[in-house]
């Protein structure tokens, strides 16, 4: 499946691929993504669609590869790449197709840009166990704090585990209006250099569940904040260096 991004610079429009360009892989994804041990299924961030199947294979997910052409425009001058965007698990991409159903099983995931070599920057599973096979949710609850301690927070949502910039587990939410750290979109998106210039976050982790009629609906998701930062930071450069450079003399006959 393929798609088209633009976002906007000046216009946002669709690219022509005359004006494409090929990005250099110059982020380390393992040196560049945050030191924390979470995983969903043993995938975890930094690793390639290839190794998440691979993480994953013998829960038969049936995954397949987003691809798509992301540009942006300033004035009359345009660039675009073609990249892997993101994966999904088949027949489960749309949720009105399994909320209702008594038992599914989903996983999906964004990729990063090919300046860090197309490696996840998020993964999400979400499930739903019948009512006679399914665990209490607290004890799902139980079982997470074990592993990764206390959650930063809990709301009426789900909840939450959240590392500042230096990799410290934040206690409480952070209120970005007294300088509590943020997070970006999950996908990729081009971003200048204001936008480079916040406090992020390094990384949130995020678990919800309840047990009804059905039996046991939850969903988990991992953000690696910091290494989609370390991406967005060299392909945004690439991207604003190649829209700025001097315009090459043409051979065409006029």
């Amino acid at each position: 499946m393929k798609k088209i991004f633009a976002p906007i610079m000046a216009v946002c429009t669709m690219i022509s691929p005359a004006y494409a360009f090929e990005p250099k892989a110059n982020v380390d994804s393992a040196s560049s993504k945050a030191d924390q041990p979470f995983n969903i299924l043993g995938a975890t961030s930094g690793m390639t669609f290839d190794e998440v199947k691979e993480a994953v294979a013998e829960h038969k997910f049936g995954l397949y590869l987003e691809e798509g052409t992301y540009g942006i425009r300033s004035g009359s001058k345009s660039v675009s790449f073609e990249m892997p965007m993101s994966f999904d698990t088949r027949l489960y991409d749309n949720p009105s197709m399994y909320r209702n159903l008594p038992e599914y099983d989903r996983l999906r995931g964004e990729l990063s840009s090919p300046a860090a070599g197309s490696v996840v920057t998020f993964i999400e599973r979400s499930f739903r166990i019948p009512i006679e096979k399914a665990p209490p949710w607290d004890s799902v609850m139980a079982k997470l704090v074990s592993a990764y301690g206390e959650p930063s927070y809990s709301d009426h949502i789900g909840n939450y585990w959240i590392f500042d910039s230096t990799g410290a587990l934040v206690e409480g939410k952070p209120d970005v209006f007294d300088g509590g750290c943020i997070a970006p979109s999950v996908s990729f998106e081009f971003m200048s250099t204001s936008d480079l210039d916040k406090n992020f976050c390094s990384a949130i982790y995020f678990a919800t569940g309840k047990n009804n009629s059905y039996g046991l609906t939850a969903r988990f998701h991992y953000q690696d904040i910091k290494l989609k930062i370390a991406d967005a930071t060299s392909m945004s450069e690439q991207m604003e260096a190649e829209i700025n450079a001097e315009t090459k003399e043409t051979d065409l006959d006029l």
